[in-house]
Parts: C-alpha cells; structure tokens; sequence
C-alpha cells in the first residue's frame, strides 16, 4: 500500500509527547518561540502561524524541534507558496543546525522515514535545492542516523 507523504508524517508524528518544560534555548531573544508555541498541539497551528515564526524552530530545544517539525512539513506540503522559507529552513537544520545530531537522535525510526520521505519530496518538487539547500544532502543525513539506530 502506498501512503501519501502528507499521511506518512501525520501517522508518524500523531502519538508524540509534547515537550516538556522549555521550549526554547536559553537566549535573549528566542523570537517568541516560548511564548507562541509553549502549551500548545503541533496540529492546531496554521500554515501563516508558522510561515511567521518559522525562525522559532532555530531555537526550540531538541524536544520542541521534535515535537513541532511535522506542522512545519505539512504547510509546506499543503500550500508551499505561502510555507515560503520553511522547506529549506527544515532541510537546513538536518544539515548543519546546532545541535543537529542531538535533534536527530530524538526521532523514533517511524518519524525519521516520515522526514526522509519530506525531504526527497521536496527534492522533487525544487529540483533538489533552493539556494545554498539540498534536500537530498538533508536526506542523506537523516538517512544515515537512520543506519544508526
């Protein structure tokens, strides 16, 4: 059976636990990442929500990033016009983010194949890359902390 993208990653992602305490790392500005997404489901954001403060994910503690990637990939999926940025901000972080391995590792195998898939998606649909991104090198990476786990 072969499942849409969009499907993969909300069965995926639909039984993670939230975050628990901070959202976001420790700095002065964290580009109300606390306040906007603290105390609230992934699902119920919408896609110019998350347009706006797509820089949050840069500072979401690795638990958050996990917790809240999967709404970031499906506005991208669901309207990639107004998603705008979030595509490659997503491919970024898998790429050469701080604390990327330590992101990584709070992926189950399940969600790591959801992101894969997302990634090679977009892959496809930018002809691998927007500027300095390449969603197949962002593949290669969660591909290879998939070979580790």
């Amino acid at each position: 059976m072969n499942i849409s993208v969009q499907d993969q990653i909300t069965e995926a992602f639909s039984r993670a636990a939230p975050p628990r305490g901070k959202i976001s790392v420790e700095t002065y500005d964290d580009e109300g990442a606390h306040e906007k997404f603290a105390g609230t489901e992934w699902e119920e954001h919408n896609i110019p929500f998350l347009r706006y403060y797509e820089t949050c994910m840069h500072f979401f503690t690795p638990e958050a990033f996990r917790y809240y990637l999967p709404a970031f990939m499906l506005a991208e999926i669901n309207d990639p016009e107004t998603a705008d940025v979030i595509a490659e901000n997503i491919a970024y972080h898998f790429i050469n983010g701080v604390d990327r391995e330590v992101r990584i590792a709070q992926f189950n195998r399940e969600q790591l194949l959801a992101i894969i898939a997302f990634l090679e998606l977009c892959a496809e649909r930018y002809n691998d890359g927007i500027y300095d991104v390449t969603f197949n090198e962002a593949a290669n990476e969660v591909r290879d902390a998939l070979d580790c786990s």
